[in-house]
C-alpha cells in the first residue's frame, strides 16, 4: 500500500500529533464480552484532523510534574547543603581562637563549636528518598538544620561583636559574616524565601551592631552597600534558576514528544510496529492469571478501494478502521496498533479461544457494520479477516501461527477469523 512509507501527502500531515499521543493503549479492567450485535457502536466520522485521546485521562497526570519536581528539588538541596555546616564550624573556631573565647569562656566556646558540629553531621547524614513524601520531609529539616546554622552563625557574630573580649577579632567577625552570607545568597539563591531569611539571619545582627555603636559609618555604608548587593544577587539566582528549569522542561517535553511519535503511526494515530512488539514482551512477562492473546487482522481488498476511490479515500478507510476497532476495544485492556499497510494487530485477555473468537468477530462485524463514508455521500464496505493466536512465552513462533492463520482465512473466502493450528491452549 501507499501508505507504507509515509509517503501519501495526508499521511505527512498526519505526522505533525501532538506528543502525547503515543499508542493506543488502555488499560482498564476487562469485562465480560458480550455477544456480537448487529449494529456496532456509531464511530465518528474519519478526517485528516487528529481527532481522538489516544491516552485515556489519568487523574494523577497533573500532578506527576510537582512529583517529579519534589524530588528533583531535594536532592539539588543535598547537594548544596551536604558539607556546608562544616564552614560554620569553622568559622566559629577561628573568631573563637582569635578572640580568646576558648581561653575565657571554655565552656560556652566548645558548646558552640559542638553546636555547629553537630548541625554539619546532621546535614550529612540527612537523605532525601525517592518518594514526593520523602522528598517533602527531607526538604522540611534541611532547611531547618541549614537555617539553623544560619540563626546561629548571626547569634555568635552578634556576641563577639558586643563583648570587648573579642575586640581584637572584630575584623575576622565581619569578614565571616560577610562571606558566608555572600555563600549562602548565592547557593540558595534559587529558593528565594529561604534565601532572602538565612542571608538575614546571619548579616543582619552585625550591621545593627554597627549602626548602633555609631562609631565606624564607614563600615556601616559598605556592609549596607554590601547586603543590598546580596538581595539583588537572590534575585538573579532565582531568576537563572528558573529560566533553567524551564528550559530543562522544554527538552524533556521535546524529547518525551519525539519518544511517543517514534512508537506511533501518523496516520491512525495507533501504535506502531515497533511498540506493538514491544508490548508483546511485555505482557508476556505480566500477569499469567488470564490469557493473552493476538489477532493479527487485514483489511479485505484494500488495493479495489485505493485503485477506485484514490489513495486520499484508502487513508480515511484505514482512519475509520483505527476508529471503530478502538471503540470496540475502549472498555478492555488491550494493545491496538497498525502493523503496516493494511494489517492491524491487536493484544488483548480471555480467559479462553471461545471468549477470545467472540472478541476477533465482534471487532470484524463492527468494521463491516460500519462502511466508510466517501466525500458525495458514497459509502464503502470494508470487510476483515484475521489470524488469532494465543501468546505462549515465544512471540516469534507466535506471529508466524498468526500469519499462517489470517492467511487460511483470505484462502477461505475472506470476511473471518481463523485460529492459530497451533494454538497452545490446554
Amino acid at each position: 500500500s501507499s501508505v507504507l512509507g509515509g509517503k501519501n501527502s495526508k499521511e505527512r500531515a498526519m505526522a505533525r500529533i501532538d506528543g502525547a499521543g503515543a499508542a493506543s493503549v488502555s488499560f482498564r479492567r476487562d469485562k465480560k464480552m458480550d455477544a456480537p450485535r448487529a449494529t456496532a457502536p456509531r464511530v465518528r466520522r474519519p478526517s485528516t484532523e487528529f481527532p481522538y485521546p489516544v491516552h485515556r485521562p489519568d487523574p494523577d497526570a497533573a500532578r506527576l510534574p510537582q512529583r517529579d519536581e519534589l524530588v528533583a528539588r531535594a536532592a539539588a538541596l543535598r547537594v548544596k547543603s551536604q558539607w556546608g555546616g562544616v564552614f560554620y564550624a569553622f568559622a566559629w573556631a577561628v573568631i573563637a581562637g582569635f578572640g580568646g573565647a576558648f581561653g575565657a569562656y571554655p565552656l560556652a566556646a566548645s558548646a558552640v563549636l559542638l553546636a555547629f558540629l553537630a548541625l554539619a553531621a546532621a546535614r550529612i547524614a540527612l537523605r532525601p528518598g525517592s518518594t514526593p513524601a520523602e522528598a517533602a520531609k527531607y526538604l522540611r529539616r534541611a532547611w531547618a538544620l541549614v537555617l539553623a546554622s544560619a540563626a546561629l552563625l548571626g547569634a555568635i557574630s552578634a556576641w563577639a561583636l558586643l563583648d570587648p573580649l573579642f575586640e581584637d577579632a572584630d575584623m575576622v567577625v565581619l569578614l565571616c559574616v560577610i562571606s558566608l552570607g555572600t555563600a549562602f545568597a548565592q547557593v540558595y539563591g534559587a529558593d528565594r524565601r529561604q534565601a532572602y531569611l538565612g542571608t538575614a539571619m546571619i548579616s543582619l545582627p552585625s550591621l545593627l551592631i554597627e549602626i548602633a555603636r555609631g562609631e565606624a559609618w564607614g563600615v556601616v555604608v559598605t556592609l549596607a552597600f554590601h547586603y543590598l548587593y546580596l538581595a539583588g544577587l537572590i534575585v538573579q539566582v532565582h531568576r537563572e534558576d528558573g529560566q533553567r528549569r524551564a528550559l530543562e522542561q522544554a527538552l524533556r517535553t521535546e524529547r518525551d514528544r519525539f519518544e511517543a511519535q517514534s512508537r506511533t503511526d501518523p496516520l491512525t494515530g495507533l501504535a506502531n510496529r515497533r511498540s506493538f512488539e514491544h508490548g508483546v514482551r511485555r505482557w508476556l512477562q505480566g500477569d499469567g492469571a488470564r490469557a493473552c492473546w493476538m489477532l493479527v487482522i487485514d483489511l479485505d481488498h484494500f488495493k479495489r478501494i485505493n485503485d477506485t476511490h484514490g489513495h486520499p479515500a484508502g487513508d480515511a478507510a484505514l482512519r475509520h478502521v483505527a476508529d471503530v476497532l478502538r471503540a470496540r476495544l475502549a472498555e478492555r485492556e488491550h494493545l491496538l496498533a497498525r502493523l503496516g499497510g493494511e494489517e492491524f494487530g491487536v493484544l488483548f485477555r480471555a480467559d479462553d479461544v471461545e471468549s477470545a473468537m467472540r472478541l476477533a468477530n465482534a471487532l470484524r462485524m463492527d468494521v463491516g457494520a460500519n462502511p466508510l463514508p466517501l466525500p458525495g455521500g458514497e459509502r464503502v464496505a470494508i470487510g476483515l479477516s484475521g489470524g488469532l493466536v494465543r501468546l505462549d512465552g515465544d512471540d516469534a513462533r507466535a506471529y508466524r501461527a498468526a500469519d499462517a492463520a489470517l492467511y487460511r482465512a483470505k484462502a477461505g473466502g475472506r470476511g473471518r477469523i481463523e485460529v492459530a493450528a497451533a494454538d497452545p491452549r490446554p
